[in-house]
C-alpha cells in the first residue's frame, strides 16, 4: 500500500489494531472482534465510496484475506455493512465478490433477481447476462 488511498487505508486499518496493516494476510491471527472491524472498514471502503482510488485500494486489500477465513466471515459483514437496496452499493459489491471468486457472487444474484423489479433487478439481471 503506497498511494494516499492505501495510506489512508492503513491507518483506518491500523487503528483497530496496531501494525495489522502489515499482517493482513494473517488476518486470522488476531482477534476474530478486530479482524471482524476491519473487513467492515474494507467492505464500506469498497462499497460505500464514490472514488475509485477507495474502492480499489480496499479491493486490493480483500484479495490479500485468507480467502478460509473470510468466507467465515463475509456473509455477516455485507449484512452490517452493505445497504443492498443502494444500486450502487450493490454493484461495488457484486463486482468485489467477483474479484473474490466468492460463491456469494451468485448468491446476491439471486437476491437482486428476487427483487423483482427496480434498479437492484436490473443489475443483477445486467451482472447474470456477463
Amino acid at each position: 500500500m503506497n498511494d494516499r488511498f492505501a495510506i489512508d487505508l492503513r491507518a483506518k486499518v491500523d487503528s483497530v489494531h496496531p501494525d495489522a496493516s502489515g499482517r493482513l494476510d494473517r488476518i486470522d491471527e488476531l482477534p476474530d472482534s478486530a479482524g471482524k472491524m476491519i473487513v467492515n472498514i474494507l467492505l464500506a471502503e469498497a462499497c460505500q465510496s464514490q472514488h475509485i482510488g477507495k474502492i480499489m485500494a480496499a479491493r486490493k486489500v480483500m484479495l490479500t484475506l485468507p480467502r478460509a477465513w473470510l468466507s467465515r466471515v463475509l456473509q455477516d459483514t455485507i449484512k452490517e455493512v452493505v445497504d443492498l437496496s443502494d444500486e450502487w452499493e450493490y454493484r461495488r459489491l457484486m463486482e468485489l465478490l467477483k474479484d473474490l471468486q466468492s460463491n456469494l457472487y451468485k448468491t446476491y444474484i439471486d437476491f437482486g433477481i428476487a427483487a423483482g423489479s427496480g434498479e437492484i433487478f436490473e443489475a443483477a439481471t445486467d451482472l447474470r447476462s456477463r
